[in-house]
């Protein structure tokens, strides 16, 4: 189950670096062309801007919940579990709750009981 949740993560990643400039561009030009009433060099060069932020977030969002999730595969098969512990906290909370979840807060008691579970059948192989 975490090997196709890898596999997703590495997926959605690729989607989101690929279509998020494009629908940054397809939507600074639908908002310049429908705005003919004031400056629109300013509306746009914000749209810009805050179009790079939001997308540079959710990439980078992505990205982390796709690195740890490869630390905490790569702990749980080498059976270092203390670390796969950590990594799996972190993991939990990037999956639940985004980027605050990144130091492993919010996780919730099924979080925990997932990384359990994870931990007893990777110490059985």
């Amino acid at each position: 189950m975490l090997e196709d949740d890898l596999k997703f993560a590495k997926i959605e990643l690729t989607v989101l670096k690929i279509t998020s400039p494009i629908i940054l561009i397809l939507g600074s030009v639908y908002f310049w062309k429908g705005n003919t009433d004031k400056d629109p060099a300013v509306d746009f060069v914000i749209l810009i801007a805050i179009g790079i932020a939001l997308s540079l977030f959710v990439i980078a969002r992505s990205h982390a919940k796709k690195l740890y999730l490869e630390r905490y595969l790569f702990a749980l098969k080498n059976k270092n579990f203390d670390e796969a512990l950590n990594y799996g906290k972190i993991y939990y909370g990037l999956k639940r709750n985004g980027m605050i979840g990144l130091f492993g807060r919010g996780l919730k008691i099924g979080d925990e009981q997932a990384i359990s579970n994870d931990i007893s059948a990777y110490s059985k192989i």
